[in-house]
């Protein structure tokens, strides 16, 4: 049995709205290692810190401002928990590794990390 948190969509965004917001996705990741560079004198771990925390304040926030504190609770138990916990995991030994590259000047490695690794994805999922 597998709890799930149900969003209602209330509108269908436009294409125009999400080929946009996909451009500036595309640009922010594309930026992001030129901030991490004039970053350079702070450590990964530190930054990676950062991320956590002020993630965890805004996503608290937006599920406040939602009233949906309850429902996410509501999921969060048992193996669900868990499981949430090991993605959580996994994710900032992904972060760290990539601001890490960055730092250390492997940003063409860490690019193709990302661009191969969708495609890992997919070929595990067969």
């Amino acid at each position: 049995h597998r709890s799930a948190v149900m969003i209602e969509i209330t509108h269908r965004p436009s294409t125009r709205a999400g080929l946009l917001l996909g451009i500036g996705a595309y640009a922010a990741w594309g930026l992001l290692p030129l901030y991490f560079h004039l970053l350079d004198n702070v450590p990964p771990i530190q930054m990676l810190s950062h991320r956590v925390v002020w993630s965890l304040i805004l996503l608290v926030a937006i599920v406040g401002l939602l009233g949906r504190a309850r429902q996410i609770l509501g999921v969060a138990r048992g193996r669900t928990l868990l499981a949430l916990a090991a993605s959580a995991a996994l994710i900032a030994v992904n972060w760290f590794v990539y601001i890490w590259a960055v730092d250390n000047a492997h940003l063409v490695e860490a690019s193709l990390g990302y661009f191969v690794n969708p495609l890992v994805n997919v070929a595990l999922g067969m």
